[in-house]
């Protein structure tokens, strides 16, 4: 073999040791990078579900917070209701009964206008349809009791939990007393639709309507806007001054 044949010999062998070599050093850098991208994946997946941990902590801790808060203001309704109303009617049979010319007829009428007020407190925390038939029949009974609200139903009738019933009852007797205490109303529509999985609630009324930039913050809406995310709810509210007012409210809930 002549000296240049060795030389070109020795050249490619040096020359494939160093494809085999930066071949390696390249595999190498791929699997560093591989396995530095499945950890920074990892890293990133185990970030994603403690930032999803915590955001389900803090909305349980605000819905219990709202939950609360809504009792409360149950409470002080209550105590209000049974102050303002029962207490002064009692407080009058009691002035008519101490009297030497007790008027027998005055002191029934009192006595039953202390009963219809009972049944009123009663009824408002837990009518005896809903607890027995359900919301259906409990919203239809209440929306009887006005001449100018209709009530319409839409799907099966069915129950579903106990609290999600008495909070959606409860949204539709606040939505509906707030039509007839600020929009001057003349008429009102409330409307159920039962399915599978979802209670939804609409009340429409054909009142005054009014800027939702500036009632936003009102007691009776933020009582409902409390009991909706209880439940993770959703609430839309469509209304503009001079155009009555559109609630619509829906729950996703199990049966």
């Amino acid at each position: 073999m002549s000296v240049l044949a060795f030389v070109m010999f020795g050249c490619d062998e040096l020359h494939s040791v160093t494809l085999n070599v930066v071949r390696a050093d390249i595999y190498m850098l791929a699997y560093v990078v591989g396995i530095v991208g499945v950890l920074s994946a990892f890293l990133l997946w185990v970030a994603f579900r403690r930032k999803i941990r915590n955001g389900r902590k803090e909305q349980q801790f605000i819905a219990s917070q709202a939950m609360l808060e809504g009792k409360k203001e149950e409470r002080k309704r209550l105590a209000r209701d049974l102050h303002d109303g029962l207490g002064g009617m009692l407080s009058a049979v009691k002035i008519a009964l101490v009297t030497d010319d007790v008027n027998l007829p005055f002191l029934r009428e009192k006595i039953n206008c202390c009963i219809e007020e009972l049944a009123r407190v009663a009824h408002h925390l837990m009518p005896a349809s809903l607890s027995h038939f359900g919301l259906k029949a409990a919203l239809k009974d209440y929306c009887l009791s006005f001449s100018n609200v209709e009530f319409h139903f839409f799907g099966e009738d069915r129950r579903f939990d106990e609290r999600v019933e008495f909070e959606v009852y409860c949204c539709a007797c606040e939505l509906v007393n707030n039509s007839f205490k600020h929009s001057g109303a003349t008429n009102i529509d409330v409307q159920l639709m039962l399915t599978n999985d979802r209670v939804m609630l609409t009340v429409y009324d054909d009142g005054c309507g009014f800027d939702k930039t500036l009632a936003s913050k009102g007691a009776g809406l933020k009582n409902i806007k409390d009991r909706i995310a209880v439940f993770n709810g959703k609430i839309d509210i469509n209304t503009s001054p001079g155009n009555g007012t559109e609630t619509n409210i829906e729950l996703k809930t199990e049966i």
